[in-house]
């Protein structure tokens, strides 16, 4: 890492460190104290159960948002670093820098949270790495690759967010409120023209090859019941490669205006 992306990493995690702080207070007041005040004003406080609460309170949800949202705002880091003499592929290195650091820290987080309040192995099976959390014999490779799991589906939300904000910063505002309005008209056609065309196959048609190739990606179940995450691992590693790898020509595109 050269001594430019350095210093664009750390303005850009030291603000993202800020809005996050400020998500989760307002996570814990939207899920914790909200109901709390619920139960005091009908009343029902001797029900209410603080452990519960706790439990319920989505850090993961509130984490992957926040990773989303911050990944989608991209327009005005790009013309703060192009004015500060920077330039686009430091931007771009950066932000993938930043983006890694903030999901191994949320799966840090979240996975330390969850095993606090439930427990690991329970923890381990509720969470998205649940199918697989049994797999391996030892919790150790268990729990590593839960969190190698978490860290690269916070990366893959991440980006998404990258391609999308970059897209949309292409933009105009005018195209940008147009395409905005385009996307629920085109995802309902769309959803009617699924819904028509399978309608129309016939009564015995068998999905089994869709079938076969789904169940292969989100891994085999072996003689244990438990899915092998091997491929779901490589999938997510080829995935955030090829978002990261569209991420960067849409980037260099960018432009003041």
């Amino acid at each position: 890492m050269t001594t430019k992306t350095r210093a664009a990493t750390r303005y850009l995690l030291l603000e993202q460190w800020q809005s996050l702080w400020q998500a989760l207070v307002w996570g814990l007041g939207l899920f914790i104290g909200l109901p709390f005040i619920i139960s005091l004003l009908t009343g029902n406080l001797a029900h209410f159960s603080w452990l519960t609460t706790f439990r319920n309170f989505g850090i993961g949800y509130i984490w992957a948002l926040f990773t989303f949202v911050m990944a989608l705002l991209n327009y005005d880091h790009f013309k703060l670093f192009i004015q500060s003499g920077l330039s686009r592929k430091i931007l771009y290195r950066a932000r993938l820098w930043t983006l890694a650091i903030i999901s191994l820290l949320g799966t840090l987080v979240v996975t330390s949270y969850g095993i606090i309040f439930w427990g690991a192995s329970r923890y381990l099976s509720y969470s998205a790495y649940g199918l697989y959390s049994q797999h391996f014999g030892s919790f150790g490779l268990n729990l590593g690759s839960a969190l190698l799991f978490g860290w690269l589906g916070y990366c893959f939300i991440g980006l998404i967010g990258m391609v999308i904000g970059s897209i949309a910063s292409l933009l105009t505002k005018s195209q940008q409120k147009l395409t905005l309005a385009a996307i629920p008209v085109l995802g309902t056609l769309l959803l009617l023209l699924l819904i028509h065309l399978f309608s129309r196959l016939p009564e015995n048609y068998h999905f089994d090859g869709v079938v076969q190739v789904v169940y292969f990606i989100a891994g085999h179940a072996d003689q244990t019941g438990y899915f092998n995450p091997t491929v779901p691992l490589l999938s997510l590693v080829i995935v955030d490669g090829l978002l990261a790898a569209a991420a960067y020509p849409l980037m260099q595109r960018l432009h003041v205006k």
